[in-house]
């Protein structure tokens, strides 16, 4: 039964693993259709919320004839989905979370989206992905909601459940290169390194904590 599959269940990984940010939305669809799964479930609305905003980022690189049209259109979707699985799902930390995560960082929506996000955290304290989603939030200095040390307790409560979770890492790594602790910054991104991804093109954050970590070393900072 769908209603106790989460986003971070082997199956929603699997159908992102098999294919390109391109070809993700098409892929899930199948997959759907296949397992007969239905639209109206508040897990598969948050997967094609994640799926279309993934596919978003993707098309940001590629710049075609095409490419405004295809992301407005994926924009829509990402939002619609995300709001039909949180009114499908109001008591799941995960639908709750996403959907304040995107409406903060996507739609400028920032004060219903820190709501949701904090809500999420109450309601799954035991999900490494909620927390990790609220610390970004903390970490974004260039907004009224930004807080250093929140950043850091969030993101340390995410690995703590989650101990090979990348992004939380380099969310570490960050929010100790804001605060010019940079001892820390350097072991959090040894630690990241450790775990990335290192065949993933076009990706911003690993190439921007490298490059942090270089003028670190080289007393640049």
């Amino acid at each position: 039964m769908m209603n106790k599959v989460s986003i971070e269940s082997d199956e929603f990984l699997l159908v992102v693993s098999i294919a390109n940010e391109s070809e993700l939305l098409d892929v899930l669809i199948q997959y759907l259709k296949k397992n007969k799964l239905s639209k109206d479930n508040g897990y598969v609305n948050l997967w094609i919320g994640l799926t279309s905003s993934l596919m978003v980022n993707s098309l940001r690189f590629q710049k075609n004839m095409n490419y405004e049209k295809k992301i407005t259109s994926l924009q829509i979707l990402s939002i619609d989905s995300f709001r039909k699985s949180y009114k499908l799902l109001p008591m799941s930390g995960l639908c709750c979370s996403e959907l304040g995560r995107y409406l903060f960082f996507r739609n400028n929506n920032m004060s219903e989206g820190i709501l949701l996000l904090e809500k999420g955290v109450r309601i799954a304290p035991g999900s490494s992905r909620c927390h990790k989603l609220l610390a970004d939030v903390y970490s974004n200095s260039g907004t009224k909601y930004g807080n250093i040390t929140k950043a850091i307790n969030e993101y340390k409560i995410a690995i703590k459940i989650s101990p090979d979770y990348s992004s939380a890492y380099s969310g570490l790594a960050f929010s100790y290169l804001y605060a010019k602790k940079y001892e820390e910054c350097l072991e959090y991104i040894k630690i990241y390194k450790k775990l990335i991804n290192y065949s993933k093109v076009n990706d911003v954050e690993r190439d921007i904590l490298f490059d942090v970590e270089k003028k670190i070393l080289n007393k640049e900072l």
